[in-house]
């Protein structure tokens, strides 16, 4: 004769019977799932990291090449219109072309008769000047307001006077423009090239470049550098190397 179980009895056999025969996850698979799901989410977020640096940094080289494109563009007018003047006469220490290594000073011709310009970079000895004058003309610095920012940063100016003014030595009502900022520090570089009747560029070093230029000619080339330079990576900065001729090649044909 079966033996019939208390209800309680029972009901515990059926309820570890349900236990045993339940789905779901163990413990070493929640914490693999989770392992998985960290991972791919890591990778994620580096993609997504990765995307909007990458965007950061061609904003950043968009807006530096955009500074360069008009830099290039204001020297290779002011260069393509020099005029070589002879004042060994009247001023025999005045010269048309000046050239040192980081600067460069020349007469040109525009509109408005001839002028003195001068290409430079630097601070002018007074701090770093404020964003919202750049592509400005300013007259008289001394009535700017200045603010500090990273020494390692300079900008580059370009400094027109008349030619009275420039003779007197009165460069008091010069007007200063600020054509390209956020130059690395000591980083814009000018050299020269004498005038040649043989010239072959067919190799990288056929121009012979001076580190100045003294003579009372003008030279035929100008060769100028800079780098602008990236608070967020200082060794990342981007270089712009240009060549500008002032007069047109003159060959072995040429008469």
């Amino acid at each position: 004769m079966r033996q019939q179980l208390p209800l309680f009895q029972q009901r515990r056999k059926h309820k570890a019977i349900f236990l045993k025969d339940a789905l779901g996850f163990t413990l070493i698979e929640i914490l693999l799932g989770t392992i998985i799901t960290a991972i791919i989410g890591l990778v994620a977020f580096q993609v997504l990291w990765s995307g909007m640096v990458l965007d950061q940094r061609l904003r950043w080289v968009h807006q530096h090449y955009a500074r360069a494109l008009m830099a290039d563009e204001l020297i290779t007018r002011d260069l393509e219109n020099a005029v070589n003047v002879d004042f060994s006469v009247s001023y025999p220490s005045l010269k048309s072309f000046d050239g040192k290594s980081q600067s460069f000073e020349f007469l040109t011709a525009t509109r408005n008769g001839i002028k003195r310009v001068k290409y430079f970079s630097g601070d002018l000895n007074r701090g770093s000047i404020k964003k919202t004058v750049i592509g400005g003309h300013v007259t008289r610095l001394n009535t700017m307001k200045f603010v500090n920012e990273s020494a390692a940063v300079e900008y580059m100016f370009r400094q027109e006077s008349s030619l009275s003014q420039w003779t007197k030595s009165d460069s008091r009502d010069a007007t200063v423009e600020i054509i390209a900022p956020g130059l690395k520090k000591d980083s814009f570089k000018c050299m020269y090239a004498e005038r040649s009747a043989e010239i072959t560029f067919r190799r990288k070093d056929a121009i012979a470049y001076l580190p100045k230029w003294d003579n009372q000619e003008l030279p035929m080339a100008v060769s100028c550098q800079w780098a602008f330079y990236d608070q967020r990576q200082p060794h990342g900065d981007v270089l712009v190397k240009r060549d500008f001729f002032l007069s047109p090649l003159v060959g072995k044909n040429d008469h």
